[in-house]
């Protein structure tokens, strides 16, 4: 027979009150050579009381004892005695006030509440400076439950940068990179500029006069950023290193064949692929242009082992081995083949494969984001956010009643920043929770979690504004 913790908590507490009865019945018989230790004498009947009195106490206080250690409690409400629950919180700052049915509990974070009834109980936490946390939760009976990695979120205070960029159009980032890219024009001129969040000092990467407005793209799996510019018959390729925006490679190609690039999933050491006409190369660690395979599919995927993937014929293939996969539907581009699963695209919806049986499921949204804290890719349409999860699975994470236009990582832990057409907020899918950060609407924003900020263009001024959080 196994005896849990909290069994043996109250075996413990039962036999401690035990061995206090008998020490204290063995003061009561005391025969009178033993009476020099006190100053007043005990009559036979006097300890016949004390000692009954001591026996009742004894089966009347140790069964209590043991069932409230053994997470039994009084239910004042219903008038019984029930199982009860414990609620354990975390968050951060660890100097915030806990509050459960408006009830201050007066322990320092990380805490935990024992002996509560289960039932729901409004949690909340809060903090001076900082936006309220609360959430209903519920507490089971012979259950913890646990709240964790609760982080608040300062309130929003934003401070304008103070910089000598007009013009912006667009700014992106990566969420642990000390620069951000930051495009401009002005009277037809473009710039892209690297702007250090740090030292709140920029550097120009590139000026140039184009009607071609520059293609700007930041890896979802590392620190690396592309600029696709064209001037005089020449498309210019810009690989540019976002914590060292001084360290930028220069690649270019004629207009005459077309170009595409990929992001590299796997490998930081070779990060970007480019198919340049019908050949597939990738920059590899030398930062040179290597050749991997000629390929005259517009679909393409180079995965982990350097396999190519094409599409044709209603086929996802693999030019390295048989393997091949039949699909009914067109699609435009191939986002990730894992070992379970494949995820592609067309301009309408998102297509998830199943490897083992080609099983198919359609998800009615084409906008992604790569969340690599957990492997995860979210995908968005005006309304709703879904994930699919590395080992293949797929989730519905968000609802809302305003258009989305851009999602980002907003921490660790997968708390969202939202950006609608009218208010930004944060949402936690693990609690359901949803806070508003900026009740108005911005033309663009970047968050750098390593940092702690959420960099945003005003629609009204289209000036750049930090806020901490």
């Amino acid at each position: 027979m196994q005896i849990n913790k909290t069994t043996l908590r109250a075996l413990h507490k039962g036999i401690k009150y035990f061995i206090i009865i008998a020490h204290l019945t063995y003061f009561i018989n005391m025969d009178t050579k033993h009476l020099r230790y006190t100053n007043f004498l005990l009559t036979r009947r006097i300890r016949r009381v004390l000692m009954s009195a001591l026996i009742a106490s004894f089966f009347l206080i140790a069964p209590i004892i043991i069932l409230y250690t053994a997470g039994f409690g009084y239910d004042i409400t219903h008038n019984r005695i029930t199982h009860t629950g414990v609620l354990s919180i975390d968050a951060h700052p660890k100097d915030a006030r806990v509050y459960l049915n408006e009830i201050y509990s007066n322990k320092d974070l990380p805490l935990r509440l024992s002996n509560r009834p289960p039932g729901v109980y409004h949690l909340k936490i809060e903090k001076e400076g900082f936006l309220t946390w609360e959430k209903d939760i519920t507490i089971s009976n012979n259950q913890t439950t646990y709240i964790k990695d609760v982080i608040l979120v300062k309130s929003p205070n934003p401070a304008k940068i103070n910089n000598t960029i007009s013009g912006i159009v667009e700014i992106i980032g990566s969420p642990y990179a000390k620069n951000i890219l930051i495009l401009s024009m002005v009277n037809g001129v473009y710039e892209i500029t690297a702007f250090d969040m740090i030292k709140n000092s920029t550097l120009s990467i590139v000026r140039l006069s184009s009607q071609h407005t520059p293609e700007i793209s930041v890896s979802p799996f590392f620190n690396s950023a592309y600029a696709v510019t064209e001037q005089n018959g020449k498309k210019t390729v810009r690989l540019i290193a976002l914590d060292d925006p001084q360290n930028v490679n220069i690649f270019s190609f004629d207009f005459a064949q077309n170009l595409e690039l990929k992001w590299n999933i796997y490998d930081r050491t070779e990060p970007l692929f480019i198919k340049y006409g019908d050949t597939i190369q990738k920059i590899n660690r030398l930062n040179n242009l290597e050749n991997i395979i000629e390929s005259t599919s517009s679909v393409w995927f180079v995965d982990n082992k350097s396999g190519v993937w094409n599409f044709r014929e209603k086929q996802i293939e693999d030019t390295m081995s048989d393997a091949s996969y039949n699909i009914a539907e067109e699609i435009t581009r191939i986002l990730d083949i894992e070992k379970n699963h494949i995820i592609a695209q067309n301009d309408l919806y998102t297509i998830l494969i199943n490897r083992e049986n080609e099983e198919k499921k359609i998800l009615d949204a084409t906008k992604y984001y790569f969340n690599r804290e957990t492997g995860e890719w979210w995908f968005w349409n005006d309304w709703e956010l879904y994930t699919i999860r590395k080992n293949g699975s797929i989730g519905l994470i968000y609802r809302g009643g305003e258009k989305i236009v851009d999602i980002q990582l907003f921490d660790p832990y997968g708390t969202i920043l939202i950006r609608t057409e009218h208010n930004t907020a944060i949402f936690n899918p693990g609690y359901n929770i949803g806070q508003q950060l900026l009740p108005y609407t911005v033309a663009g924003m970047y968050v750098n979690i390593k940092q702690r900020e959420l960099i945003f263009l005003s629609a009204q001024d289209n000036l750049l504004y930090k806020n901490l959080f």
